[in-house]
């Protein structure tokens, strides 16, 4: 199990890669014994296709040296002359692997902090979004910028496919909405158009290059979810197209769509958000609809099972402020500064304490002065993540547990350092981004594709 988001390993060590796109490979080592402070190197070493980042224990007196010593990471060989270094500090810190108990008999868990290092070569960034191993960002001068995986064509540069450093998308500019999921991205622009890169949907492609959308001329903001895609519309109705299996596009079938098609059910809306197979929306009035489906009580109305073909208001919900789905998960950050969820609770992301699906919105505790909340996709191995962004510019996380259903899944916030000043976040998956008050940009987490 990792719980990379909230910085916590459960190995020794791990190798984070695989062989894509002309074998490249990312490797991540951590966790490694012994490996804090002034006794830390951070080391990243790029020959070629190979990348690799290390946090390893100081050898005797020199990080540049130690890095040497360990400059053969799998297939990858690497010089010296390959070698960025970074000075031991205390962002070398690794987590501790596992949650301290100060009272066993009953009190509060106490879990490591995670810790979030800058992103390199970016600045000026006004917005951001995260797709399964890749990010995005609005700059002030509107154009994007992506980096991370980009084997779908995600990043939006075809010069690119795999980059740990921000590329700029090709040909983008006016953009005013961003947003990343999966393997694809798409953004709406200042003119009202809507352009998508990456991995294609309904139609299987791949799209290197952005391509705008037919028929979508007045697009305020964009959500892309699992199979399909939606976009807010200046007179406050909702369009999506993709996939449509379970009526994620909410036109009242269930046939799929390359053109966008008008949601039912909901007018007036002021933010949209989408996950794998549903999609929620945001009213002028602070409630939310959702729509798609609902096998694990996606649509927030105390029931599971059938798919809802048309939006379905969550009544008993609200106000809501902020709205954030991903895979089967929604959760709210409500005016009085709650966070609600609701949905699939694999990894314990709803913060009720189980893993048990939620029917309809669940407050997770300990919660008071949330301004925003962000869902993180659920991974293969591990259950999903959620974070909550508070008042004073803080970031605390719960979930990512891979535990059986039966199992319990106490909630625990756990605290994001150094971040004190943050305006926006993003989470992928067991990674998240977030956007500081000098509009740069910090990451934490599983970072080896992004950092």
């Amino acid at each position: 199990m990792t719980r990379a988001l909230l910085g916590n390993r459960t190995q020794a060590g791990r190798y984070r890669g695989s062989l894509v796109a002309g074998a490249l490979l990312l490797a991540a080592i951590s966790g490694f014994g012994g490996c804090n402070g002034s006794d830390c190197c951070y080391c990243r070493l790029v020959h070629g296709d190979c990348q690799a980042e290390l946090a390893i224990p100081l050898i005797g007196d020199s990080c540049e040296d130690t890095c040497v010593e360990q400059a053969s990471v799998g297939s990858c060989k690497f010089e010296r002359s390959d070698i960025e270094v970074w000075k031991s500090s205390d962002e070398c810190v690794v987590p501790r692997s596992e949650p301290v108990d100060p009272d066993p008999g009953g009190g509060p868990m106490v879990m490591p902090k995670a810790t979030a290092r800058a992103v390199p070569d970016i600045a000026g960034v006004v917005a951001l979004s995260a797709g399964t191993g890749h990010v995005c960002a609005i700059l002030e001068d509107a154009t994007a910028s992506c980096w991370g995986t980009g084997n779908f064509g995600q990043l939006g540069n075809p010069d690119v496919v795999n980059v740990a450093r921000p590329a700029p998308v090709s040909g983008l500019s006016g953009v005013v909405s961003i947003s990343a999921a999966f393997d694809r991205t798409c953004a709406a622009l200042d003119d009202g158009r809507v352009a998508c890169f990456g991995e294609r949907t309904p139609d299987i492609g791949i799209d290197e290059l952005p391509v705008f959308v037919s028929g979508i001329t007045t697009a305020r903001t964009v959500a892309v979810g699992g199979a399909h895609i939606c976009a807010l519309l200046d007179d406050g109705h909702v369009v999506c197209w993709g996939e449509n299996a379970f009526g994620e596009l909410g036109d009242g079938t269930q046939n799929d769509s390359e053109t966008p098609r008008a949601v039912g059910g909901v007018a007036d809306t002021v933010a949209i958000t989408a996950g794998s197979g549903f999609g929620c929306a945001l009213g002028s009035d602070a409630v939310v609809a959702c729509w798609g489906r609902n096998n694990n009580g996606q649509l927030g109305v105390d029931t599971a099972g059938a798919s809802s073909f048309i939006a379905l208001a969550i009544l008993e919900l609200g106000p809501v402020a902020r709205l954030s789905s991903r895979g089967s998960t929604t959760c709210a950050a409500l005016e009085d500064g709650s966070v609600w969820c609701w949905g699939g609770n694999d990894g314990g992301q709803i913060g009720d304490g189980t893993t048990n699906a939620a029917l309809s919105p669940s407050q997770v505790p300990g919660i008071a002065d949330a301004i925003d909340v962000v869902v993180g996709p659920t991974g293969i191995v591990d259950g999903g993540e959620a974070c909550a962004l508070h008042a004073d510019g803080t970031i605390s996380c719960w979930g990512g547990n891979d535990l059986d259903a039966a199992e319990s899944a106490p909630t625990v916030l756990i605290p994001v350092e150094p971040i004190a000043t943050a305006s926006a976040f993003a989470a992928g998956r067991d990674f998240a981004c977030a956007l500081l008050s000098d509009q740069r940009v910090w990451c934490w987490g599983d970072t080896a594709w992004i950092l």
